[in-house]
């Protein structure tokens, strides 16, 4: 017998068919891909990686205490400010805001130290209110403000110097001590009263008019 034979005519359509079979497999293996497998597109209110996140405009805590250091190495650290309450206002930098800002501290202490020994403190201070500037590096104290010099180990009995006044404020660049309202100063002489500002260094060991101040610096 005979076995019957493919033409040409006959290859083509069996070619055709089979391409069409792929085409349907490919078409439904795409249809059953499972939603998983498809990357999730970001969410719109997500930071993007390179943008910061902002801080609050004023961050408010109770009891806590905070040093400042010298801006070089070897760092030694120039102030400590103890407080009850604080509001602080980080500051705008660019690529976004710094906690290094403005605070605004209610029942202060603290101490100022020795520009070269930052083991030795030079006179330590109490206040109502005190405003911190972390990048100008300033130091206001407001209210009953009263300062008392801490004399050097070697020198214990001399009788520690008392500034009080209204308002001070402090330097850490100059290392200047500016006293205004009410001033007076206790020592071992007596107490001396002032009408008008008194400047005087942290140590309490230099005191006079901003004029006389200026004159006796070295």
């Amino acid at each position: 017998m005979t076995r019957p034979r493919l033409t040409r005519s006959g290859f083509g359509f069996i070619a055709t068919l089979a391409l069409i079979v792929m085409i349907a497999i490919i078409a439904i293996g795409g249809c059953n891909r499972r939603e998983t497998d498809k990357p999730n597109p970001p969410r719109a209110d997500a930071p993007r990686p390179s943008e910061p996140v902002p801080l609050p405009e004023v961050i408010r805590t109770g009891a806590g205490e905070s040093d400042l250091y010298t801006e070089t190495a070897p760092r030694r650290k120039r102030w400590t400010v103890r407080w009850k309450s604080s509001e602080i206002r980080p500051e705008q930098r660019e690529g976004g805001a710094s906690p290094m800002g403005r605070g605004d501290f209610r029942t202060v202490t603290g101490s100022l130290y020795d520009g070269a020994d930052d083991t030795r403190v030079s006179s330590r201070f109490e206040a109502e209110r005190a405003q911190v500037d972390q990048t100008r590096r300033t130091l206001k104290l407001t209210g009953r403000v009263r300062l008392v010099s801490e004399p050097p180990a070697d020198a214990r009995s001399r009788r520690p110097v008392v500034l009080t006044c209204d308002t001070m404020t402090y330097s850490d660049r100059d290392r200047i001590i500016r006293a205004s309202g009410n001033v007076k100063i206790e020592m071992a002489q007596g107490e001396l009263g002032f009408s008008n500002d008194l400047w005087a260094n942290p140590e309490l060991t230099r005191i006079g008019s901003p004029d006389l101040f200026r004159a006796a610096r070295p």
